[in-house]
């Protein structure tokens, strides 16, 4: 904690109820400045160890989840491809 911070919670002059006021805004403050942010379809390590805190395997469903939404995506970029190709020969044909 800050030594601003800290002196105004030393202050005998400030009510007990602005004190507390002043902490929860201090801890408010200090949570959001340490959110953080990712892209991709998978969370960085530190995240995943945190689902699996909460989650039994957590990080094995998250990677799960990433690998079959990927291996879909290739499936259907693979379909795709070949219905391209089939179509760019019927035209050729013509």
């Amino acid at each position: 904690m800050p030594e601003e911070i800290k002196t105004i919670i030393e202050d005998t002059e400030i009510s007990q109820d602005k004190k507390d006021k002043i902490i929860k805004a201090f801890i408010s403050i200090t949570a959001v400045s340490q959110a953080s942010t990712f892209s991709g379809p998978i969370p960085p390590p530190q995240v995943l160890k945190g689902y699996n805190e909460i989650i039994k395997d957590g990080a094995e469903r998250i990677i799960l989840m990433a690998e079959k939404q990927s291996n879909h995506r290739m499936q259907l970029e693979d379909h795709a491809i070949k219905e391209e190709l089939n179509q760019s020969r019927q035209v050729a044909k013509f």
